[in-house]
């Protein structure tokens, strides 16, 4: 594989962020001391930088593959609007970074990458605001979900997340369905997106969320999940823009509550 005639100028960047990570994985499972995990640390948060940097320029210029410059656009336009604003945390801002050079990865190596069911709910409460909660991994609002278990449908995943991370019982909004004999007929997701995970150092590889998104009503006293959520509240939709949300959030929560409107007509 070609990288100068696939990725232009940043193929070097990009090797020496493969390099940086391959020093860090080398270190798996030792006790090292902080200085080491430090210096490892901050040699993929240089070469991530180089790394956005290059390929910026690159896209600016038309020196990425097609498939390649489609596939770092938006992730690439989100950690630059990040580091430009000054901001964000330093873990949002990897998060971030690491997006994009997966981005490249998945590009070069299509159809490599692990798939993970998830189910996620927008939540609006009696007054029209939407449910939140501030993740402690993304260092993020987003809304509450997380990965379908064995033996679980999507919808009861939704519901039994929002139990486990706000302690409230939501009702799915859904169109009515069908009573046909010999079925059982579950609530339909409102949208189904995929979206990329970086996963978490020491505990999972990065990879793909197929995330069934539902939309949902419920009101009561929010209760946190202190292990994954730090804290969690309702929200109006004008005041999201102006939060440190994941780039979906305001949109989404926009277009859910115009689509539950039209339900309820």
């Amino acid at each position: 594989m070609d990288l100068l005639q696939i990725l232009g100028p940043a193929a070097g960047p990009y090797r020496q962020y493969l390099e940086a990570r391959d020093a860090m994985d080398s270190r798996a499972g030792e006790v090292a001391p902080a200085w080491t995990v430090i210096k490892l640390e901050t040699a993929i948060a240089a070469a991530l930088d180089d790394l956005a940097d290059a390929l910026t320029l690159a896209d600016e210029t038309g020196m990425l593959a097609v498939d390649v410059g489609d596939a770092v656009r938006e992730p690439l336009a989100a950690y630059n609007q990040i580091r430009e604003g000054g901001i964000s945390t330093w873990q949002d801002r990897h998060v971030k970074a690491l997006a994009v050079a997966h981005a490249v990865r998945d590009a070069l190596n299509p159809g490599t990458l692990v798939r993970h069911m998830t189910a996620s709910a927008v939540v609006f409460n009696r007054d029209r605001q939407v449910l939140l909660v501030h993740h402690l991994r993304f260092a993020a609002w987003v809304f509450p979900g997380g990965h379908v278990d064995e033996n679980e449908s999507p919808d009861e995943a939704a519901v039994r997340e929002v139990a486990e991370e706000v302690g409230l019982r939501m009702q799915i909004v859904s169109p009515s369905l069908p009573d046909l004999p010999g079925m059982s007929a579950h609530p339909s997701p409102w949208m189904v997106m995929e979206l990329p995970d970086p996963g978490t150092p020491g505990h999972t590889a990065p990879h793909r969320h197929i995330d069934f998104l539902y939309v949902g009503r419920a009101d009561g006293q929010l209760v946190r999940q202190e292990d994954e959520v730090c804290c969690s509240g309702w929200f109006d939709i004008t005041a999201l823009a102006s939060m440190p949300v994941r780039a979906e959030v305001p949109g989404v929560a926009e277009s859910a509550l115009r689509w539950i409107d039209t339900i309820a007509s």
